[in-house]
């Protein structure tokens, strides 16, 4: 452990690091041009390999730097929360960025509603390089207040610009190792579930967009998602049975959603198996189900035509 500030702590920046030196001298950069009193930057190098202790290496003085073996994020994350001394922690990959002024606005918001457990923002998207991404702002919902009906649905948070009472990330036990796809998404529901949460329209963030990344992987990401929201319904279940009713009705659309996809694909044993735990969740879904198998069958006799 090294550089480490002194008292008071207001805020503290995690940021868990994995092979992403590349990038991440902006990302500290970034937190660093806060300038904001009573803040920290906690980074938690999870085993890289590419030399991040060297780029790190320059910021010691100003930056709570550890290094240990693998154990993937939501271990590293949780080790941040371990090291953190602030009242709020500030969330920052290590291949984002923050834009300027964000935490001179945003904590305000929150000292000023001490009845709001969290607070997200919008953000803006780069690529590998800086440069402005392709990839479409999202045109979801940005709910506040009592979000967690629209949280259920989909993850509307974009983790550079969520900050949460550091109490509250505790009381909920930390994220979820097990978890890989979705870990944040999970961490955000049960917050949510027993605290309001505030929206910066405001871009706090640079998010990078590249092909190193979990959310790559589309499938893979669209599983993990499945099982967020498995583990959730159990817990609504148990600890807010009103709510439990909206969260199945919100699973049962993602799971036609897969089904559709996986049809689309010719997968169509695994399609079945999703849309059999759509209408077991609402049976209501029944004849959404048959549209989005007869839509998939459509999909794959088009692609089979001779050109």
């Amino acid at each position: 452990m090294t550089g480490e500030p002194g008292p008071p702590v207001r805020v503290t920046a995690v940021t868990p690091a994995y092979n992403r030196a590349r990038y991440l001298p902006a990302c500290i950069e970034s937190v660093l041009a806060q300038g904001f009193p009573g803040l920290e930057h906690v980074i938690v190098d999870d085993g890289s390999t590419d030399g991040t202790p060297e780029v790190v290496g320059p910021y010691l003085d100003r930056v709570r730097y550890e290094r240990r073996e693998n154990r993937g994020q939501s271990a590293a994350w949780n080790r941040c929360l371990e090291l953190a001394r602030g009242e709020y922690v500030a969330f920052l990959d290590s291949d984002d960025a923050w834009l300027p002024g964000k935490l001179a606005r945003q904590i305000p918001m929150l000292d000023a509603d001490p009845g709001a457990g969290m607070l997200y923002a919008a953000v803006r998207y780069i690529d590998a390089d800086g440069n402005p991404s392709p990839v479409r702002p999202s045109r979801r919902p940005t709910p506040s207040g009592d979000i967690l009906p629209e949280l259920l649905l989909h993850n509307v948070m974009d983790t550079g610009g969520v900050i949460v009472r550091r109490r509250l990330l505790l009381e909920a036990g930390g994220f979820d190792p097990s978890i890989r796809e979705g870990n944040d998404w999970d961490m955000w529901l049960r917050v949510a579930l027993r605290h309001r949460v505030l929206f910066d329209p405001v871009p706090s963030a640079l998010m990078r967009r590249h092909d190193d990344q979990m959310i790559a992987d589309q499938g893979r990401m669209a599983e993990g998602l499945l099982r967020v929201m498995e583990g959730n319904l159990r817990r609504l279940e148990a600890g807010a049975p009103d709510r439990a009713p909206a969260a199945r009705r919100a699973m049962a659309r993602q799971y036609l959603r897969r089904a559709r996809r996986l049809w689309g694909e010719g997968r169509a044993e695994e399609a079945e198996a999703k849309a059999a735990r759509a209408v077991a969740l609402d049976p209501s879904a029944r004849l959404a189900a048959l549209r989005a198998r007869f839509a998939g069958w459509a999909r794959r006799r088009a692609g089979r035509r001779d050109p």
